[in-house]
Order: C-alpha cells, then sequence, then structure tokens
C-alpha cells in the first residue's frame, strides 16, 4: 500500500511538469472554451487535470514492468508527436504522445491510444453534456467523477 501510494506520488510529480492540462482543456472544450470566463476556465482545468491524472496513473497502476518501446518522434515547428508501445499478452498496445512547445520545454497536450485521442473523446463527451446540461452541469459530472 505504501509503495502504490509512493508510486502515484512519483507519477502525478512527473504528470504534473509534462502535461500541458490548460492547453489539453483548450482543445477539450474547442467552442465552448471562448465562451466561459476566466474563473470557469481555471476550474475545469483543475477538475479535467485531476480526472486525467487520475485516470493515467490507474492506468500505469495496471502496467507491469513490459518495455516501453519509443518508435520514433515528428516535429513540425511548435508541435511534436512521439510514437510508443508496449507489448502486452503478445499484443502491441500503440500510445501517440502530442506535444507542443512551451517556455518550459515539450508538454503533452493529448495521448492517442491505441487510435483514439484523448483530447477528441472527452470533446464529444463533454459537448453532449453542455449542451444538455449547461456548463454547470459537466462541472458537477467532473466532481462526481473525480471525487465519488
Amino acid at each position: 500500500e505504501k509503495m502504490r501510494d509512493e508510486r502515484r506520488r512519483m507519477i502525478m510529480d512527473i504528470v504534473d511538469k509534462r502535461f500541458d492540462f490548460r492547453e489539453m482543456s483548450r482543445r477539450t472544450l474547442a467552442q465552448h472554451w471562448k465562451e466561459i470566463g476566466v474563473g470557469e476556465k481555471e476550474t475545469f482545468v483543475e477538475k479535467y487535470s485531476s480526472l486525467i491524472k487520475n485516470t493515467y496513473v490507474s492506468k500505469l497502476n495496471n502496467y507491469s514492468g513490459e518495455p516501453v518501446v519509443f518508435e520514433k518522434q515528428v516535429i513540425k515547428e511548435h508541435r511534436s508527436a512521439v510514437f510508443t508501445h508496449f507489448i502486452r499478452n503478445n499484443e502491441k498496445n500503440a500510445i501517440i504522445y502530442e506535444l507542443i512547445k512551451s517556455d518550459t520545454g515539450w508538454l503533452v497536450y493529448d495521448m492517442v491510444i491505441e487510435g483514439v485521442s484523448v483530447v477528441k473523446n472527452y470533446r464529444s463527451q463533454f459537448d453532449s453534456v453542455i449542451k444538455n446540461e449547461k456548463f454547470s452541469g459537466l462541472l458537477e459530472r467532473l466532481d462526481k467523477r473525480i471525487n465519488p
């Protein structure tokens, strides 16, 4: 239990330093980002980043030491894609990290896991919630997911 908590803390530290949650939030909300105020943006970034971190950490906790293979990196001006995979149960599991160049270096703003973009997946889910329940409904749902 103690090792699991320590591992979680270490992963969270790395994710905090290497992910651009504001950019991820902006891309996920798409047109809705322009429609909300500064305070709502900050609240959303905080809740969404908690959701992403909890999801990412739980996936990494299932990881059992398979080697991660870095296939290639493609850089186009201020954007980059890092292609990786690992083998589990004789299956190749591909993850592409999409990065943007910032003042502090390259930061992740999306992950494409087995062909599915995290940003696009949440964008369609959140868009539907916002249309039906307004932005406040989305924040309530995020609260329930991160604080069950």
